[in-house]
């Protein structure tokens, strides 16, 4: 059974899963601290402000994406998700 903060983290995945498949690139900037980093399928690592620009000038664009979260672990105020995605 799933703790409350379990819960939450799951909800705040799915919410950026569904923002990043939109390009809503409003909710991806609430949702994404400043120093956020992206892994890019072509191992690039992109920024928060290089990502957002990306999603907004439709350079980065994706029709389906699903993500399994495999792991959670918390460790004070920071939680640690571990899994997958695919695009």
């Amino acid at each position: 059974m799933s703790t409350t903060w379990e819960q939450d983290v799951r909800a705040r995945e799915e919410e950026n899963r569904l923002a990043f498949l939109a390009a809503d690139v409003a909710a991806l900037d609430r949702l994404w601290t400043d120093d956020f980093l992206v892994n890019s399928p072509i191992n690039v690592v992109n920024d928060k402000r290089r990502t957002l620009a990306l999603l907004e000038a439709g350079r980065v664009r994706h029709t389906s994406l699903t993500a399994e979260i495999e792991h959670m672990a918390r460790h004070g105020d920071v939680v640690v998700v571990m899994g997958s995605d695919r695009a």
